[in-house]
């Protein structure tokens, strides 16, 4: 324990009589903290592509949403870099988002006449209704079942230990030789090639928080699955139909192994974004 705080100096030692004990408090410590750390980023994405893509239709907005979590995401991400880039430091990530979100209402306000942030009046029909309150139903049980599944597994799989979560440690723990993420050396399995949009940004709000705490991660991970539901649900209901968009939901949720990959923080979700969001 004392050699693992020299190592890490603000550590916290884990005592407990079993092992049982020391795993319960350990998990507790990695998810403490009240994790508001990318609602910004989000809601700035979203009055981003807003402003730049008019349209008050309900499945227009729900689509450009979706739309905003990757681009504010990715903005985020990528002005982070930079500094980190230019500085060898991390610092500044929250202030990143609150001007990206400044910018956003700045543009929203500007373009408030033509372009207001108002949902136009729309209709069910009886059919609908109902497909909303199944889709309703499916979403309370799906939550229920991401959260206990999320509270079960912390720290994520195999993609967030190996990949995401370590090259995010690689650029909190030393911003200076960020670059050692990239080493060639590195078993391939690791994947120091893959792009740092999602560790830049748990690295970031690690920086914000004081400490690497999983719940970051896991917030962006939950951030990614909603712009999934929204850029889908929000395309089928422009291009064909509300009931359409809302049978494409439940289907979406019914399916376990789709929250399942946003809970462990799997890489496939990050690319099902931009696939959808791409076509």
């Amino acid at each position: 324990g004392a050699l693992a705080r020299l190592m890490f100096p603000g550590g916290v030692e884990v005592t407990g009589r079993t092992t049982e004990s020391q795993l319960e408090a350990t998990a507790a410590l990695a998810t403490r903290a009240n994790v508001v750390i990318y609602e910004a980023t989000f809601l700035a994405g979203g009055l981003l592509v807003h402003a730049l893509w008019p349209g008050t239709q309900p499945s227009r907005l729900l689509f450009k949403f979706g739309l905003g979590a990757g681009l504010g995401l990715g903005l985020t991400s990528l002005i982070t870099f930079l500094i980190l880039l230019f500085t060898n430091r991390l610092f500044g990530f929250m202030a990143v988002q609150l001007i990206l979100l400044a910018c956003g209402l700045s543009l929203t306000w500007r373009n408030w006449k033509s372009n207001p942030l108002f949902l136009e009046k729309f209709t069910l029909t009886r059919a609908q209704k109902i497909l909303l309150g199944v889709f309703g139903v499916t979403l309370l049980t799906t939550l229920s079942a991401y959260i206990i599944y999320a509270v079960m597994t912390p720290t994520g799989r195999f993609d967030a230990w190996m990949i995401y979560n370590r090259t995010a440690r690689f650029i909190y723990r030393d911003p200076s030789h960020w670059q050692n993420t990239l080493s060639p050396e590195l078993y391939w399995l690791f994947h120091a090639d893959y792009p740092l949009l999602v560790p830049v940004n748990v690295a970031g709000a690690w920086s914000t928080l004081g400490g690497e705490i999983m719940r970051a991660p896991q917030a962006q991970s939950a951030y990614f699955l909603v712009g999934i539901f929204c850029v889908l649900m929000g395309a089928i209901a422009h291009r064909r139909t509300v009931g359409q968009s809302l049978l494409a939901g439940i289907t979406l949720l019914a399916i376990p192994v789709f929250y399942y990959t946003a809970a462990r923080e799997e890489a496939d979700q990050t690319h099902v974004l931009l696939d959808v969001a791409d076509q």
